[in-house]
């Protein structure tokens, strides 16, 4: 029988059916060439787009320091407030106005107040523009809606407004060596002290948050004493309504309550007052309220207290005859004034005018 006509020679030189390497052999592709970077190129184009942000951020701003004089000059010609030799500086991360003179008109026009100072000093940072920061240079010149006057003098006079819209949210002002004399024929020094701070701020539950503290103060020719204020008042929208619409302050204190968290009165050479407690003045300006008094070195207090009342123009009779009931250094008493009659239990102590 013959052999298969297809017989496997185990010699054959074909190729394996599994040898696919020479299926896919190419010409090899040379590499390309790459390109070197252009930091010429970008460079330029960086600088350039450095260049544009430059100048539209110096043409804002000069236009919105414009806005800004603009607004001043308005307030001037409406005769609310002035500014002698009026600029904006503080380019290019401050815009403030500077005024080598300012003045201006506080309350309404029935009782109207009118403050005039030199060296007026403002600035805002760009990136903060409701923070205002001010200084004032001394003297201040302050024209009493009764006509008195009163010159206002001080090492430094710092100011920081935080605005909500077109209000301030909270005020901080710091005095540093206060004088105030009264002017006329002849110069009258009404009191001094070494440092003042006022605050205000609108806080929790519509609340106006105030403190106040004087350090070594003067009263003409009373004891040096030191005085520290921490007091709440409701109402914060009728502030703000009532500086819109330039309504006296006293009117809108009528109708509100509030609390005095502490008023503490020291005299330097000894005896100190401190009162706490909740209070309320009716429509009509009279005051109620409920204040625990305690009092340290009491008759010493009371005797200091006393010139201090007189210097300020208040009977102090009431006041004097206090000191026998003070029997030992250290008093605590509950003072209740309900529609500005003061008195201790059922002993009256006076009555207290109202707003």
């Amino acid at each position: 029988m013959p052999e298969s006509s297809n017989p496997i020679n185990p010699d054959s030189k074909l190729n394996d059916i599994t040898d696919i390497s020479s299926d896919f052999e190419f010409e090899p592709v040379p590499p390309k060439e790459l390109a070197a970077p252009n930091y010429g190129g970008r460079i330029r184009v960086l600088m350039g787009v450095i260049g544009v942000f430059i100048a539209a951020y110096t043409f804002g701003w000069f236009w919105f320091a414009g806005l800004v004089e603009d607004r001043v000059r308005t307030a001037n010609v409406q005769n609310s407030i002035s500014c002698t030799d009026l600029a904006t500086k503080g380019f290019p991360f401050r815009i403030g106005v500077f005024c080598s003179k300012a003045s201006a008109k506080l309350g309404p026009p029935s009782s109207q107040a009118m403050v005039e100072v030199i060296n007026f000093r403002s600035a805002a940072q760009i990136y903060e523009p409701t923070h205002l920061i001010s200084e004032i240079g001394s003297p201040a010149l302050v024209t009493w809606p009764n006509g008195f006057k009163t010159d206002f003098t001080s090492t430094l006079v710092q100011a920081s407004v935080r605005l909500d819209g077109a209000l301030p949210s909270r005020i901080s002002i710091s005095i540093e060596s206060p004088l105030v004399i009264e002017t006329g024929q002849t110069a009258v020094p009404l009191g001094k002290a070494d440092k003042a701070e006022l605050h205000m701020r609108h806080g929790q539950n519509n609340q106006i948050d105030l403190a106040a503290n004087f350090a070594s103060v003067k009263v003409k020719d009373t004891s040096a004493f030191n005085l520290a204020a921490d007091i709440a008042i409701s109402g914060a929208t009728r502030f703000k309504a009532a500086i819109e619409s330039n309504q006296p302050l006293v009117d809108v204190l009528r109708g509100t309550d509030g609390e005095a968290r502490l008023l503490n009165l020291t005299f330097v050479d000894g005896g100190k007052l401190t009162i706490s407690g909740p209070f309320s003045i009716s429509e009509s300006g009279l005051l109620s309220a409920t204040l625990k008094v305690e009092a340290q070195n009491a008759s010493l207090l009371i005797d200091k207290s006393s010139g201090l009342g007189a210097a300020f123009g208040f009977d102090v009779k009431n006041l004097t005859a206090l000191k026998s009931m003070a029997i030992t250094p250290d008093v605590n008493i509950t003072i209740t004034i309900k529609d500005g009659n003061a008195s201790i239990g059922f002993i009256p102590l006076g009555q207290i005018p109202p707003l």
